[in-house]
């Protein structure tokens, strides 16, 4: 996933919202929409960039689960 597709956004607790979609990338082949708020990586609640980048160095020639709030999920290579 391409990291500068997400921000910060305040609230009580901080949530992470999907930006930009590259196009023919990961996230607009699963058909995520821009202003996605991502809830969780690998079932681990998210909640700045700085923790999904944490998640990203884990998972590095991985794959990570990402899941919004709405529900929608997407299997993600990380490279």
């Amino acid at each position: 996933t391409q990291l500068e597709m997400l921000k910060s956004i305040d609230q009580e607790k901080p949530s992470l919202v999907v930006t930009h979609i590259h196009q023919g990338g990961q996230a607009d082949e699963m058909e995520w929409s821009v202003g996605e708020l991502i809830a969780t990586a690998n079932d681990r609640e998210i909640h700045t960039l700085d923790e999904l980048k944490g998640m990203l160095a884990k998972y590095k020639y991985g794959t990570l689960l990402l899941e919004c709030r709405t529900g929608r999920i997407g299997y993600f290579h990380v490279e």
